[in-house]
């Protein structure tokens, strides 16, 4: 999609470009009165200069191509991010100068070289780079590139602006997390959620015939001895349970807060995935719910999710009761409100994590603190 700006333009925004051809016509009635060799000169001369003007301000824009190239994956809270600007050119057109500018997103530090002049003159190709120092958490789009150019002295500027559309997906920052004693490493049992099974327990569930590969020092030989045909022993499975992540009402937490909150969750979504986990994520106040599941896609949602969310000030109730959701038993609640100001059934929740001081106990100020107060076991 292409388009034409809209721009106001001033009294003597029109003089300006008609003054070459102003000046033409006065050298010539200036020849044609006066008569002689320099006047004549004098017409001539204004006459090229007239030519070259119109030559190269009415380059054809519309015959090149402007494409944006970001990086190809999500990138992290903190990044430098190198942008590359490929502008291709017709060869048979002599391109004075060049202005590219790229329509920075909201949100994202303002680059001093997103603007660039550049003389191709009979080149075929422009590559432009240019660099966003530590962006942050967000999903941006790219949108407009403007291109302009115009004669050697300034009389006609054109522009025309080609519409390139192009997200950007920044995850929070995390923090690599070994072991988390507060949360359950293994059930025994069955399980109504979602689980991975990854072996058997000591704990007798059933007697079944045997099938051939069956462990011999799995034989019931008392149940073998009664009904004359060999039985073994089944155990319950040892289980891992799925991992649900839940992150309080915006309003809970100062916007600096919340980022610190966010970047805790994200740190337990990676644990529970690079463990093997199913996670899960819960956001209070925004009705949003990723069921548990695992791998490289889940991961994507549930970041793409951490990284779209904004902060609001909204009202939030005095005290947080909270029961857990009906996805997983093994919880995180990541909140920003103080601990005498949250209610949970420890049945449900396994964990919860405060951001921000507090009067008394371990408390994440910063991502950094979350190993120490980790080692604390948390706090319910």
């Amino acid at each position: 999609m292409e388009s034409e700006p809209v721009h106001s333009q001033s009294w003597w925004k029109p003089l300006g470009r008609g003054f070459p051809i102003y000046a033409a016509a006065a050298s010539f009635l200036y020849a044609w009165v006066q008569g002689g060799t320099l006047a004549y000169h004098v017409f001539g001369f204004t006459l090229a200069l007239l030519a070259l003007a119109l030559l190269t301000g009415l380059a054809p824009l519309t015959a090149i191509e402007a494409i944006r190239h970001l990086p190809g994956h999500p990138v992290d809270h903190g990044d430098t991010i190198s942008v590359r600007l490929e502008v291709k050119l017709p060869p048979w057109w002599p391109w004075v100068y060049l202005t590219v500018f790229d329509q920075v997103p909201e949100g994202l530090p303002g680059a001093p070289n997103a603007e660039f002049l550049v003389f191709p003159w009979f080149q075929r190709r422009l590559v432009l780079d240019y660099a966003l120092p530590a962006v942050s958490r967000g999903v941006y789009r790219f949108s407009a590139l403007t291109l302009g150019t115009g004669d050697l002295f300034g009389f006609f500027r054109r522009t025309r602006v080609i519409e390139s559309r192009e997200d950007l997906e920044v995850w929070p920052r995390r923090i690599s997390l070994h072991v988390v004693h507060a949360l359950p490493r293994e059930w025994q049992g069955d399980l109504r959620q979602a689980i991975l099974q990854t072996n058997e327990s000591n704990e007798l569930r059933s007697i079944r015939n045997y099938v051939l590969g069956d462990r011999l020092n799995r034989i019931h030989w008392q149940t073998t001895a009664k009904t004359g045909s060999f039985m073994v022993k089944q155990f319950e499975p040892l289980t891992i349970p799925a991992l649900s992540v839940v992150v309080d009402q915006p309003g809970s937490f100062t916007a600096h807060q919340f980022e610190v909150g966010l970047e805790v969750a994200a740190s337990f979504i990676e644990y529970g995935l690079d463990r093997g986990q199913d996670v899960g994520l819960v956001m209070l106040g925004r009705d949003m719910v990723v069921p548990p599941d695992s791998g490289p896609v889940q991961r994507a949602r549930l970041m793409h999710e951490l990284a779209a969310i904004r902060w609001r000030s909204d009202a939030v109730e005095p005290v947080l009761r909270f029961a857990g959701p009906q996805i997983s038993a093994a919880t995180v609640l990541v909140t920003g409100r103080p601990a005498n100001a949250v209610r949970v059934r420890q049945a449900h929740v396994a964990l919860v994590i405060h951001v921000g001081p507090q009067e008394a106990g371990p408390s994440v100020e910063t991502l950094q603190d979350l190993p120490r107060v980790l080692s604390y076991g948390g706090r319910l």
